[in-house]
């Protein structure tokens, strides 16, 4: 869930900075592209999310030997989604989000 939580503040700040950065004389959230990365990141932060829970409710009601694949499989997909949205999120700042000259 950590991981789940770094991901949605990098996601805030990219929206938050996209809101506020102009490019081509437009506002940056208005590019299409954009657009596509903020709901690209949201659906795979959801994705993590709910493999979390599912993991989560089987190890309560099935024990850990059961819920073992769904163990395995969110050791897997969480880091990749963080990865993947944090990628996105610096790209959306540019040269502002690599430095601070």
């Amino acid at each position: 869930m950590r991981m789940i939580g770094n991901a949605e503040r990098a996601l805030e700040l990219m929206i938050e900075r996209v809101h506020s950065r102009v490019a081509f004389g437009k506002p940056l959230v208005a590019q299409g592209t954009i657009q596509q990365d903020i709901a690209l990141s949201r659906i795979e932060i959801e994705q993590a999310r709910l493999l979390t829970l599912k993991a989560a409710q089987m190890m309560d009601s099935a024990g850990n030997k059961v819920a073992a694949p769904e163990i395995a499989m969110i050791k897997v997909v969480a880091p990749r989604m963080l990865m993947s949205v944090v990628d996105r999120a610096i790209q959306a700042h540019g040269g502002a989000g690599l430095s601070s000259d």
